[in-house]
């Protein structure tokens, strides 16, 4: 979560330095609010992930409490209180795409060769690569989503009288298919941001040189 907090600050530091026209102000002002929402909301990514390895506790947890499997039905207990957390935190990275599209529409009105120290190239290529991270990362929590509905399907399914072994294993299955897609997409979004922080720290260096 470091890296997304140093990208998030350079991405702020970097319009900073751009001059103080109001086209720049704008996009200072975008960026700012961009940072302040999503600072909190990126570390829920370590939520979800945290979350993921109690999972098998949590469901242990929930059994213990009640043999008879109602509390499954009433979607109570340890393993809904970690799919509810799931939720929220997918629900607050949906929100950070909001924020994205104001500061990219910010970004746009500073495309120009009047920029001080970069060119109308080196904008449209950091906003290329935010358009990116922005495409991977939506896949993600979509897909996440997903996944969260099955899971919560499943669950909830437990305590009813006709399950039975076979379809616990049918859907068990499907949720550990979703399971592995997302961890691919987790990659992707890691590869993603790597390319972000290269364009970012290429544009930095430029207007710094330019100061």
């Amino acid at each position: 979560m470091l890296r997304y907090r140093y990208i998030l600050f350079i991405l702020v530091s970097l319009f900073l330095l751009t001059g103080c026209s109001n086209r720049e102000q704008q996009a200072i002002r975008a960026l700012n609010e961009f940072e302040a929402e999503s600072h909190d909301s990126i570390s829920e990514l370590d939520v979800i992930k945290k979350s993921e390895v109690n999972l098998q506790d949590d469901f242990e947890a929930t059994i213990g409490e009640d043999e008879s499997l109602e509390t499954f039905s009433d979607e109570q207990g340890p393993i809904f209180d970690n799919l509810n957390k799931r939720q929220e935190s997918i629900e607050i990275l949906i929100q950070l795409n909001k924020s994205l599209d104001k500061a990219r529409e910010r970004l746009a009105a500073i495309e120009s060769s009047q920029t001080k120290g970069v060119t109308k190239e080196d904008i449209t290529s950091l906003m290329s690569s935010l358009d990116s991270f922005k495409k991977v990362k939506g896949k993600f929590t979509k897909d996440y989503q997903l996944m969260l509905d099955a899971e919560r399907k499943f669950y909830s399914s437990l305590g009813d009288e006709d399950m039975d072994y076979k379809k616990f294993q049918a859907g068990l299955s499907d949720i550990n298919k979703l399971a592995d897609q997302n961890m691919k997409e987790v990659d992707a979004l890691s590869t993603q941001l790597d390319g972000l922080s290269t364009v970012i720290r290429s544009v930095h260096d430029k207007l710094v040189v330019a100061e």
